[in-house]
């Protein structure tokens, strides 16, 4: 099961009602989402014209879809009002730059947002081998590292976000990983958190430091789960109207 499929099942089982995408440039995963409330951000969105009017008519919930061409940075800095507007937010996806660092910041501002009872989703958290996981500043810097094995895929080093929020916050996350569509990173509130979240910058430079062989070695750090736990995942969700805020 891919991530669209997983969010689209989320969201019908748990009668999900609003719904946040980081890495929202060609609308593949946005689009297909029928959800009340749906946020797009993007710093460039790339998606033809053809292919909104087809979702159009095919998801009436895409006329009502709110985009922001900007970075997730500024999105949070500047949307706050919006966000406040909203009721929590059920679900997300964050899909956007694939370094440590931009998807962890992604993570933890989102977390801000979510419903008590919602979830969080990160793409790419379990790279299927070292070139794809290769650590870089941009997909155009990695690519230019030719790397041995490079085919185009990148991943990045995501799957670090989901070792540092293991580390950081045992007590009040569920974080792990799923291995299917290049990892589908899953984070749940266990209890209520921090109002802020401050990076800790001994904790992340050490997970910095972290290779994707070692992590390789030990899928504990990630919580691997098999492919079939999305089932698991889903049905926890059955029933859920996500009345909590």
């Amino acid at each position: 099961m891919n991530r669209i499929e997983l969010i689209r099942e989320l969201i019908r089982k748990g009668k999900l009602t609003s719904y946040l995408e980081i890495g929202s440039q060609s609308g593949k995963s946005f689009l297909p989402v029928r959800c009340k409330i749906k946020i797009a951000v993007d710093p460039k969105f790339i998606i033809p014209f053809k292919n909104k009017i087809k979702w159009l008519i095919r998801n009436p919930y895409n006329l009502f879809s709110k985009y922001f061409e900007e970075t997730s940075d500024d999105f949070f800095e500047k949307r706050k009002a919006l966000l406040a507007e909203i009721p929590k937010l059920d679900i997300a996806l964050i899909d956007g730059l694939h370094t440590f660092e931009a998807s962890l910041k992604d993570t933890l501002n989102t977390l801000n947002y979510v419903n008590n009872s919602g979830i969080i989703i990160l793409h790419d958290c379990f790279p299927q081998n070292k070139a794809v996981a290769t650590p870089a500043a941009s997909m155009d810097a990695a690519q230019a590292m030719d790397v041995e094995g490079w085919t185009g895929q990148w991943c990045g080093d995501v799957w670090k976000t989901i070792v540092y929020l293991r580390k950081s916050h045992p007590d009040e996350l569920e974080a792990y990983v799923i291995n299917t569509d290049f990892g589908l990173g899953i984070v749940r509130r266990k209890q209520d958190l921090p109002k802020k979240f401050d990076i800790d910058e001994t904790l992340f430079n050490s997970i910095d430091n972290i290779d994707y062989d070692d992590m390789i070695d030990d899928v504990d750090m990630i919580g691997l789960k098999e492919p079939t736990y999305v089932h698991k995942l889903i049905e926890s969700f059955k029933g859920n109207n996500q009345t909590n805020t």
